[in-house]
């Protein structure tokens, strides 16, 4: 956090972004977004933004939208034989 809110306020200060990016070793985009979004959010911006929450709602509706079978190492031993053929 203490990064982030050194980042933005040299640049509230009036010094560039591409300085203060090359400075602290992030791209300009993530520069922008650090800035953006304390203009948002203010000093909360900075708190950490745990991608829990994303992650398991996204791998829950990936599950329950796509129906893939599950190949256990017996099964997929028992696909080395099969032949595939096609209906043209």
């Amino acid at each position: 956090m203490d990064e982030k809110l050194r980042f933005v306020s040299r640049h509230l200060e009036g010094e560039s972004i591409s300085q203060l990016c090359r400075e602290f070793g992030i791209s300009r985009v993530t520069g922008h977004k650090l800035v953006e979004r304390y203009r948002q959010n203010g000093l909360e911006a900075f708190s950490d933004r745990s991608m829990f929450s994303l992650m398991t709602r996204s791998r829950d509706t990936c599950l329950t939208t796509t129906s893939l079978p599950i190949l256990t190492a017996s099964s997929f031993n028992s696909l080395r034989n099969v032949q595939l053929v096609s209906f043209s």
